[in-house]
């Protein structure tokens, strides 16, 4: 039975440990915020809306029909002019119609405005893309100085617990009488100078963890677990020229740009399509009724269905419409259009010479970054080196306390160095990758 209890109580905890943590690698985390930046609904919500548009407009291009129905009574006293009498009358009356329109041709306006609606949904989709495209470097970003941020903070704890158990060691000398006060005062500085700079590790994680779940949109309690990454892979990084040529492909900015000069061009079409008449069908069919009666509701000669039978009446129309002059309306919006022509061009322009611009500025980080990781590397090992050997010469009692700390500092200053340039050069290699992959 106390087995049972035990077993039951670890699954318990397990289950619980496990509900509070949750696992994040980079694209989980871009997929999170894919899922939940806010921007992206509002992105999504406008497709919708410009899809009932599309459909609105596909729709306008049928006829109306519109159906209407009156029935009405009246009572009191009249005149009758035969008999020349005042006498009580009743009256019930009403009538029905239909009718229905049809736009033949207005200078193909309505079939622009459906292609116009179809650029548009094409455009939001191009606009939707480059969106998640801005929120995959967003995140790209906060995550690798997050990671930074985490592999710092495991360098401080770990030379941290080293000189705590440094300081152990040397306490006991101290006490013992084989440890000079300056050396026992530089093994407590260093201890000090540690547990702050853990500290501020700890705390510049926390504020990059913060970030990242802010960018990420995530609002829950539980608390994220973030893998170390592979500093290890080859770094291959294309030529500024592949990657132009890959951007103008496949980024949806310039796909943007090409529906913007086509909606512009959709638009000219739209305006010029006012000059042309509009030429319309229209039919109606109506009848009505009428009874006078003492009583309507007990008369046998009421027959309105008969009367409505009797008294259809039915009409068939053609309508043209030339607007002869609008005060110059049309012509000034053409003319309007044309200088957006003109700004949309210089716009293009631009566009090419910042993406060009950015894809240089990454590609010029990545390869510094790259060579500084190459040296650092071999600095690291030097360091490393000379510490070990500073260890021996210690040991031997060959070397101050004080030139040793030295010579750890010097190795854990330049192996931060070296973790936060390595990641800095993933972001990097992530960025170009978004460019590629537009």
């Amino acid at each position: 039975m106390k087995s049972r209890i035990i077993f039951v109580l670890l699954c318990f905890f397990c289950v619980k440990g496990y509900a509070q943590s949750r696992y994040f690698n980079l694209d989980s985390c871009i997929q999170y915020a894919l899922r939940n930046r806010p921007e992206i609904s509002l992105s999504e919500n406008t497709g919708k809306q410009i899809i009932a548009e599309t459909d609105y407009l596909r729709k306008r291009q049928l006829p109306d029909l519109y159906a209407s129905y009156s029935h009405q009574f009246s009572w009191g006293r009249t005149l009758n002019m035969e008999k020349y009498e005042w006498e009580d009358d009743k009256n019930r009356f009403g009538s029905m119609s239909l009718s229905s329109g049809l736009t033949l041709f207005a200078g193909l306006k309505l079939r622009y405005q459906l292609q116009a609606a179809k650029l548009n949904s094409e455009r939001n989709g191009s606009a939707h893309r480059k969106l998640q495209n801005d929120i995959r470097l967003e995140v790209i970003q906060c995550y690798y100085e997050l990671q930074a941020a985490q592999a710092t903070r495991e360098l401080y704890r770990l030379f941290y617990d080293k000189d705590c158990n440094r300081e152990e060691r040397m306490k006991v000398l101290y006490r013992a009488g084989r440890l000079a006060e300056p050396d026992w005062e530089d093994c407590r500085a260093q201890t000090l100078k540690s547990v702050i700079a853990w500290r501020n590790a700890e705390k510049l994680y926390r504020l990059a963890l913060l970030k990242l779940k802010r960018n990420i949109h995530y609002t829950g309690a539980d608390s994220l677990v973030f893998p170390s990454s592979d500093l290890q892979k080859p770094v291959l990084i294309p030529s500024v020229e592949m990657m132009y040529g890959q951007a103008v492909r496949s980024l949806p900015e310039f796909r943007i740009q090409q529906y913007d000069s086509l909606l512009l061009a959709n638009r000219g079409r739209q305006l010029r399509s006012n000059f042309y008449p509009v030429l319309s069908l229209n039919g109606t069919l109506y009848s009505r009724y009428q009874n006078n009666a003492a009583d309507p509701l007990t008369d046998g000669s009421y027959s309105p269905w008969k009367q409505i039978r009797d008294n259809n009446y039915k009409q068939v129309g053609i309508s043209l419409s030339w607007p002869l002059f609008n005060r110059g309306e049309v012509r000034y919006n053409l003319r309007l259009l044309e200088m957006e022509k003109v700004n949309l061009k210089i716009s293009a322009g631009k566009l090419s010479a910042d993406i060009r611009y950015e894809i240089e500025q990454i590609w010029l980080e990545a390869q510094s970054r790259k060579q500084n990781c190459e040296l650092l590397e071999e600095q690291e090992q030097s360091f490393r080196k000379i510490y070990h050997l500073r260890q021996e010469q210690y040991e031997n009692h060959r070397l101050t306390l004080y030139d040793l700390l030295t010579a750890e500092s010097n190795w854990k200053n330049v192996r931060q160095e070296l973790l936060i340039e390595r990641f800095n050069l993933d972001c990097y290699l992530e960025m170009i990758n978004c460019y590629l992959d537009g």
